[in-house]
């Protein structure tokens, strides 16, 4: 009967063992996911940043290729 009862106890601490280290997989995914979200909203700041910073310079670009184009 104790042998039952200490196997039965070792079953239980191994499959709450089990459960807590795949909860803790979530966990690390769901860390993950936010850490891309974070990155890829830098991405589009830095992004926007240069875009706006050089728009004189695209906007000036494109007018010459369009002159060039229409054979102005």
């Amino acid at each position: 009967m104790k042998k039952n009862l200490e196997d039965s106890l070792m079953l239980a601490a191994i499959r709450a063992r089990i459960e807590i280290q795949a909860k803790g997989r979530k966990m690390e995914q769901g860390q993950n996911t936010t850490e891309y979200g974070i990155f890829i909203a830098g991405v589009v700041v830095v992004v926007l940043l240069v875009v706006g910073i050089f728009s004189n310079a695209l906007q000036s670009l494109w007018n010459r290729v369009a002159a060039l184009i229409s054979g102005g």
